[in-house]
């Protein structure tokens, strides 16, 4: 499909769980063929549900998700699986597995450019369990593109991280988004100004925006959403987010 056509679009979607708790609230939302789409909001605000309802681990309680111009219900898990990437929040490996272990279970040949711009061809050998942080970042997203998926969706995965990391893992990210699709669910506005070409913002299941950077980080837009009276530093060409805790938010 064409890159300029939607790559993921939801359609009046709603979630609840079982015990009726709204997820999410009659999302309208187009993602781009190509990009890098971020989700934004305070906690609780319906980012994680997005992801796992459009990934379909969560089921929609009305309303349609659309993926690839087909109906995600329509979708045999395996096809899916070859489409899409995932980093999801928590990097967790069940088995004693290596890094080359792991990203074989995804490629029976790792693709060597994707070793170089990850920066893990000396973790190869070593085993997941012991990798620092930033590491199982890295490998995470390698496996998460090994396949060449056509979207990738990632959730959180620079919040545990050092900020020469966290750059690292935004800047893998926005390099593959030049050509295929990446939703990336972020709670730091810096990163998310610098990085993604858009932004949705969501508070209580709703979506409260969606535009450009810009357009969406204002303090009219954010401060009633965070319940807080936001700043913007502007500094050699970036801006930065901060608050003040002397004025109340109105």
């Amino acid at each position: 499909m064409s890159t300029s056509s939607p790559m993921l679009v939801f359609r009046n979607v709603s979630v609840r769980t079982e015990r009726k708790k709204l997820l999410l609230d009659g999302i309208d939302l187009d993602i781009p063929g190509q990009g890098l789409y971020g989700i934004i909001g305070p906690n609780g605000a319906g980012k994680s549900s997005l992801v796992r309802t459009a990934i379909g681990l969560l089921k929609t309680t009305s309303g349609e998700v659309v993926l690839g111009g087909h109906p995600l219900s329509s979708w045999p898990a395996h096809a899916l699986a070859a489409h899409i990437g995932y980093v999801p929040q928590q990097i967790l490996s069940y088995w004693n597995l290596s890094v080359a272990e792991m990203l074989h279970l995804r490629v029976a040949q790792i693709p060597g450019d994707l070793i170089e711009h990850c920066q893990i061809g000396h973790l190869l050998e070593r085993r997941f369990t012991t990798l620092s942080g930033g590491e199982q970042a890295r490998v995470a997203i390698a496996r998460a593109l090994a396949h060449r998926p056509r979207i990738v969706f990632a959730d959180e995965p620079a919040a545990h991280l050092d900020m020469p990391h966290q750059h690292l893992v935004l800047r893998l990210l926005r390099e593959y988004a030049r050509t295929q699709t990446v939703l990336i669910v972020l709670h730091d506005l810096h990163l998310a100004s610098r990085y993604c070409d858009r932004l949705a913002l969501f508070a209580g299941g709703k979506l409260v925006a969606s535009d450009t950077p810009a357009r969406v980080l204002t303090p009219e837009i954010l401060d009633p959403v965070y319940g807080v009276s936001t700043i913007q530093a502007h500094v050699d060409g970036w801006t930065f987010y901060t608050v003040r805790d002397d004025i109340a938010c109105p």
